[in-house]
């Protein structure tokens, strides 16, 4: 069986992430990281860094990260508990 390409992989892996969190472009590269780390060791290290680069890329672009809004809704957060 055919390997799927390592961006189809980070790509759902964020989807289902950010889901069920917020997050900054920071933290979503963390994520993918450590899931690359665990669960894709036989893939390219090469290939792995640009699939993140490109899923952070494209969750950016279709509004699924915003990190201006992100540490906007942090800042209040904290305002409000403090």
């Amino acid at each position: 069986m055919a390997q799927k390409p390592a961006h189809v992989r980070m790509m759902n892996k964020a989807v289902h992430y950010l889901s069920r969190y917020a997050s900054s472009r920071y933290k979503l590269a963390q994520i993918l990281q450590r899931f690359a780390t665990r669960k894709l060791t036989d893939y390219d290290p090469q290939d792995i860094n640009a699939a993140i680069q490109l899923t952070l890329d494209q969750c950016t672009q279709f509004g699924y990260i915003n990190d201006e809004k992100f540490a906007m809704m942090t800042a209040l957060k904290q305002r409000q508990l403090g």
